[in-house]
């Protein structure tokens, strides 16, 4: 059966209807190996972004291999800052289904507003930073960080695309170039990669240092007239000093990104999480950086991917551009996973204080002008209306978050008895949230990013999404415990939050869930197929119904498995039996 329409493809193939599900509404952009096209899932009732591999590459073993490898490392991610998969085909017209990103490229907001504003430039760097210690944590390098591989969201999300070509750290990964050449983007190559060295998550940093000096200077640190002039520069030549190409820089961002760039690897920071950190504390210095600048959306192409021999330049190979079409690549777009807020921390604190002093002149002076000195008139105790984003700032600088009315400072006692107590998940979340936000890095090395990602959780409107993103957390967090990244209160209180967050309305499920939660609280006590069992349980909690009693008899038997092997907590393994089983109607 068609589609609504037979469409052209760009590559001269019509696909109306895809993996008989997927219908084709518009192209969105084109590349060297692939091209994208805007789908309707027929099944769910959604638009959704869908990659195929051109018509003429379809032969390529290498275009193939780039595209399941995209989507196995996407999907391995399911981070709020990297383009989620929903689907992919493997067959003889692979293909992979993605969320659709309503928004523009990073390229074509520098191609239009360049440079940008110290603020937004480390707002998106320390989001592409929680991208990227995510993958670094699963043993992945990137290796093509490039603002057309940027998304930014309509709604401020910022969200990292194509990993096509990333490959694992440990090097096992098939290698997908020819001897003598190298594989990324000229302008934000690192110097070892280059060389022809393997790339390492340094070599990531050192693109994003190129990313974030294009970004606030308007032009990469290194350009030619060739592609081969361009690898050699970032090999050989020295980086302009970022303050003197542009002086409005503060000294502690240039600082940062200039050490991200250094030609040794050794000499850059030490993962993604310093880098952050160093970003953070560099905004964080009075006076260093300005008030965000609103950023009209645009749409601009970008610089490809290529696959460059030494001596030669190469056809290009892209990804993601935004709502419409690009020369680049892979518009994708979506219901946002996640929203990385462009607000000024620093503008929002003068705002803070100059509506604190209102305050105290309507407070004090105003009831011996003339007032009734009982009190404030109505309303006067509440959060003044402010700019979007204030009140959340001064949340995350450790003030206040529960906008107290003169009454609630006078009596403290009274104070602590008017405290409610958080009765739905959103109240716990926000809660958690604002305890986090005092001192993250009392939590533990990854008490910055847990909070980061609890706030994208708290923005997503999707109550779906919402869920599925909330059990992508408590992996993280189970990650975290394993390596003791994480303090274990923090965890406890996190998983309660998520685990409610993440629970399915069925009451059928509820047990699965909190089994879900306690494998992820106490990962290291359940055992080797710990982090196996965990990621059968979150596939259980969010695929088809009808699926599920026969999955969950599927998972029981890998349990016994697991236990004969001693990979698994034999009393742990039992108990997780005995949920399952009540679950799937007794099946063993």
């Amino acid at each position: 059966m068609l589609g609504r329409s037979d469409v052209a493809l760009e590559g001269s193939r019509v696909m109306p209807l895809v993996a008989n599900r997927y219908e084709i509404l518009r192209p969105l952009g084109s590349g060297g190996m692939a091209e994208v096209m805007a789908a309707y899932d027929t099944r769910l009732g959604r638009e959704v972004a869908i990659k195929l591999i051109r018509a003429e590459q379809l032969e390529e073993p290498v275009s193939r291999e780039r595209l399941l490898r995209e989507a196995r490392a996407a999907a391995a991610l399911h981070h709020p800052n990297t383009v989620a998969v929903y689907d992919v085909g493997e067959d003889d017209d692979p293909f992979i289904v993605m969320e659709l990103v309503e928004g523009e490229t990073l390229a074509a907001r520098l191609h239009h507003h360049a440079p940008l504003t110290a603020d937004e430039s480390v707002r998106i760097g320390s989001a592409l930073l929680d991208a990227l210690e995510a993958a670094h944590d699963r043993g992945l390098v990137h290796r093509d960080i490039k603002p057309s591989n940027v998304l930014l969201s309509s709604a401020g999300a910022v969200k990292l695309a194509d990993f096509g070509i990333a490959k694992a750290i440990d090097g096992t990964d098939p290698n997908l170039t020819m001897t003598g050449q190298v594989l990324g983007t000229p302008r934000y190559l690192s110097p070892e990669q280059a060389g022809g060295e393997p790339a390492t998550p340094a070599s990531d940093l050192y693109s994003l240092g190129a990313v974030l000096y294009e970004c606030v200077a308007g032009r990469p640190p290194f350009d030619g007239s060739s592609a081969l002039a361009v690898v050699m520069a970032h090999q050989r030549n020295p980086v302009p000093p970022l303050r003197e190409v542009a002086p409005q820089v503060p000294v502690a961002v240039a600082s940062t990104i200039e050490r991200a760039l250094r030609k040794d690897p050794q000499e850059r920071f030490v993962d993604a999480a310093d880098m952050r950190h160093s970003l953070h504390a560099a905004t964080a210095a009075p006076g260093a950086v300005p008030a965000a600048a609103t950023v009209p959306l645009a749409g601009a192409g970008a610089a490809a991917t290529q696959q460059l021999p030494l001596e030669d330049d190469a056809d290009a190979m892209t990804r993601p551009a935004g709502a419409g079409s690009s020369q680049d690549g892979s518009g994708v777009g979506t219901e946002d996973l996640a929203h990385v807020s462009g607000r000024s921390g620093r503008a929002g604190w003068w705002l803070a204080a100059g509506l604190g002093l209102l305050m105290v002149l309507a407070l004090v002076v105003l009831p011996r002008l003339g007032g009734t000195g009982e009190g404030p008139p109505d309303g006067a105790g509440e959060a003044a209306e402010q700019p979007e984003g204030q009140v959340d700032d001064a949340e995350a600088d450790g003030d206040d978050p529960d906008g107290q009315t003169e009454s609630d400072a006078d009596d403290p006692e009274e104070q602590t008895d008017s405290q409610p107590e958080p009765d739905t998940a959103a109240d716990a979340l926000d809660e958690l949230i604002a305890d986090l936000a005092r001192d993250p890095r009392a939590a533990g090395r990854h008490g910055d990013r847990l909070l980061r990602e609890l706030m994208g959780l708290r923005d997503e409107q999707d109550e779906g999404n919402r869920a599925e993103d909330a059990r992508g957390v408590l992996k993280d967090i189970a990650a975290w415990r394993t390596r003791d990244h994480l303090d274990p209160d923090t965890a406890r209180s996190a998983v309660g939050v998520l685990e409610a967050i993440g629970r399915p309305d069925d009451p059928a499920l509820a047990d699965v869930s909190s089994l879900f939660a306690e494998v992820a609280l106490d990962k290291a006590e359940w055992g080797r197929k710990a982090k196996d069992l965990l990621d059968d349980l979150g596939d259980l909690l969010g695929e088809d119904p009808e699926d599920r009693p026969e999955d969950a008899a599927d998972i029981i038997e890998e349990i016994d498995d697991w236990i004969d092997k001693d990979e698994l907590d034999p009393e742990r393994g039992r108990r997780a039996q005995e949920v399952l089983s009540a679950f799937s109607g007794g099946a063993r």
